[in-house]
């Protein structure tokens, strides 16, 4: 049988569930504790990691909108993002996480990649602009 958990494991709020475009998800351990997290690529909105909070029993943003958050830079506000994918490119048994965006703030520059790697073991973050 179905149970519908939506409404009490990923309730409407500002932070883990913003009302926003979200055109993608990718399932990863970003912070290397064994839990799988769910990434989301926000097109009007900041991108999200979710993390499942046992205490609370629901979904929580551990991106949060604060610039000492080890994930922050995952959120990129004004990407546009449309999609996201996790793999290990670079066979360091870690997945890279990587967000296609749509904003045109880099055009007219020449591709270069823009890294920002996380803190410790954690996520890095790259940016290719086109």
């Amino acid at each position: 049988m179905f149970t519908a958990v939506t409404s009490r494991v990923l309730p409407p709020d500002y932070d883990s569930n913003p009302t926003q475009l979200n055109y993608g998800v990718a399932i990863t351990d970003v912070d290397h504790d064994g839990d799988f997290e769910i990434v989301v690529a926000g097109y009007n909105g900041p991108n999200l990691v979710l993390k499942y909070d046992r205490a609370r029993g629901r979904l929580v943003n551990v991106a949060p909108d604060e610039h000492g958050s080890p994930y922050y830079a995952l959120r990129d506000r004004q990407g546009n993002a449309i999609g996201v994918a996790a793999c290990d490119i670079d066979g360091d048994g870690r997945e890279e996480i990587y967000f296609l965006n749509t904003n045109n703030a880099f055009s007219g520059e020449p591709p270069r990649p823009r890294c920002s790697p996380g803190p410790g073991p954690g996520p890095a973050t790259a940016t290719f602009v086109a």
